[in-house]
């Protein structure tokens, strides 16, 4: 009269798939590795455009008054690329690329106008201590500290 759940589940059927002796976990990992090699697009790479191709580029549009698309053509670079090489050009006046980023100095940051001329007389004072270690203590010292004068070294 009572059909219990157990009853109808087919006791054959197991949801984890066995594995034997010829088959393995690690084997299993490397062709759904390889599966989704197969569907994955490829990236396309950025075209590495030299100096020498930027040169004639700028030189054909500013001295010879050539329009930015048959100069892109004339050079094979896409428009969107010759118009960026333009613009870096006209706004910084570099025909290359950046050799190297230039970084700002963290300490003016930290520190405060104010306390960079205490900082250098700190310097002048006391050679052997370095940069980082003089902004820290203005960072963390308290009112008090910057009271007190500094020590000069007894000669």
């Amino acid at each position: 009269m009572f059909a219990f759940y157990s009853d109808l589940i087919d006791k054959s059927y197991c949801p984890f798939p066995k594995l034997g002796t010829s088959q393995s976990y690690v084997n299993d990992v490397n062709t759904k590795k390889e599966n989704i090699k197969q569907y994955k697009i490829p990236s396309k790479k950025y075209n590495v455009i030299t100096d020498e191709q930027r040169n004639s580029l700028i030189k054909m549009i500013t001295e010879d008054g050539i329009s930015i698309k048959n100069a892109s053509e004339k050079c094979s670079i896409k428009l969107s690329t010759a118009k960026a090489i333009l613009k870096v050009f006209k706004t910084s006046g570099r025909v290359g690329k950046k050799q190297c980023r230039q970084r700002k100095a963290g300490t003016k940051r930290k520190i405060g106008n104010g306390r960079v001329d205490l900082m250098m007389e700190i310097r002048k004072r006391l050679p052997k201590i370095g940069f980082k270690q003089i902004s820290q203590y203005l960072c963390f010292a308290t009112q008090q500290q910057f009271g007190k004068p500094v020590k000069e070294e007894q000669e």
